[in-house]
């Protein structure tokens, strides 16, 4: 089963598409794509309410998930500024992330998002600008993001590393994306090392796709991941008030800072 990310991109591969219309016939521009975020930016509000927040949630979201699954031409992606790449894209979905989610305004870029860029990829300037400017309106820079915060709010609770690994493990098994049989992707968590290392191994169509390992380290749990793109990214267990396992990205090798 899949939550998340992966039931969010299923759903969006699963629309049907239309013809493109528009401005067409010349390749993506980033310069377009980096002018329309900055002019959103400018319109973002400053203040987020919770269905503000799960709707970015789901922009973010999907854009993480283009740019790490090269969707954009490679040439592109590297013109893009930082505020598009996709360090900045992961830590805008950690942001937005909410236990207060509103369901019909996460869902809602669903009908028009996947749209937009597949417009855009085909040289669409308008839906170019529509997507990015989308996701300036996502600023991060704000000031709050909640309706009606009510008197003083208790941090999140120090997790417990051991605790943690523990119900990680009960992963164990072979996963797929639920309600979808006919997909090649398969995730398979098991313990090696004696239980003291948990693997998170991805394949399509049986073949060896990324890696993740998790392990303690004294107080602190880690989780590498080996990425297709050839770097590995490092990341720790960090504090949460819904009772969720989440890491947060703290380094990684054989990366280009730039």
């Amino acid at each position: 089963m899949l939550t998340g990310t992966g039931l969010l991109i299923a759903a969006l591969v699963a629309l049907s598409g239309e013809d493109a219309t528009g401005e067409e016939g010349t390749p993506f521009d980033p310069q377009i794509a980096a002018a329309a975020f900055v002019k959103g930016e400018a319109e973002a509000p400053m203040v987020y309410t919770d269905r503000d927040v799960s709707r970015c949630s789901s922009r973010w979201i999907f854009h993480a998930d283009a740019v790490d699954e090269g969707r954009f031409p490679s040439a592109a992606a590297a013109a893009f500024p930082e505020e598009l790449r996709l360090p900045y894209a992961v830590f805008a979905v950690e942001f937005f992330r909410t236990t207060d989610m509103d369901r019909p305004a996460y869902r809602d870029p669903v009908d028009t998002v996947e749209r937009e860029l597949q417009r855009a990829l085909a040289g669409d300037e308008r839906a170019s600008r529509r997507y990015f400017e989308a996701l300036g309106r996502c600023s991060l820079q704000v000031e709050e993001v909640r309706d009606d915060p009510v008197g003083p709010v208790e941090g999140p609770a120090t997790p417990n590393p051991e605790t943690s690994f523990e119900r990680l493990k009960t992963l164990a098994g072979v996963w797929q994306p639920l309600g979808k049989p006919e997909s090649a992707l398969r995730i398979r968590f098991y313990p090696t090392a004696d239980g003291s290392v948990l693997v998170e191994e991805w394949t399509r169509n049986g073949q060896p796709h990324s890696l993740t390992l998790y392990h303690r380290d004294g107080d602190a749990l880690w989780a590498t991941h080996y990425c297709p793109q050839g770097n590995q990214p490092r990341l720790e267990l960090v504090p949460d008030s819904d009772g969720a396992i989440r890491f947060a990205f703290r380094d990684a090798t054989d990366l280009d800072p730039a």
